[in-house]
């Protein structure tokens, strides 16, 4: 009886787990197929293509052109404004660190007896 309930279990964990992954199969399938209609229903032959000047297609590169500036621009600002904040972080980090450490540094240059040390970091960690 020990052994039945988590054979029984994992049984159903491992239906439950196929039984998703079907239907997240057919799922894909169904929506391969519409999409296959839909260019079927919509395929054009090369006379049915509009015929665009040298002149549009020019305007057109160049308003391609502006907007990927932009983009580019906000781009390097914002990792200008992250680059700022990492290293404001890491430099408050460092801080952080060192502070203790020196703090540790100049207790262990004040003593020199073993028993005046350790209570010194008692009362150093008490203080925090």
């Amino acid at each position: 009886m020990r052994v039945l309930y988590p054979v029984m279990v994992t049984t159903f964990i491992g239906l439950t787990g196929l039984v998703i992954g079907y239907m997240r199969h057919i799922r894909k399938i169904h929506s391969m197929e519409n999409a296959y209609r839909y260019v079927e229903r919509n395929n054009r032959g090369p006379d049915d293509l509009n015929i665009v000047t040298d002149q549009h297609a020019e305007a057109i590169l160049i308003a391609i052109a502006n907007e990927l500036m932009a983009k580019f621009k906000t781009l390097e600002e914002s990792y200008f404004l992250n680059e700022k904040d990492r290293e404001s972080y890491y430099a408050l980090w460092s801080h952080q660190i060192k502070t203790p450490i020196t703090s540790l540094k100049l207790l262990l240059e004040e003593m020199h007896d073993e028993d005046d040390f350790w209570q010194g970091v008692i009362k150093c960690w008490k203080r925090y």
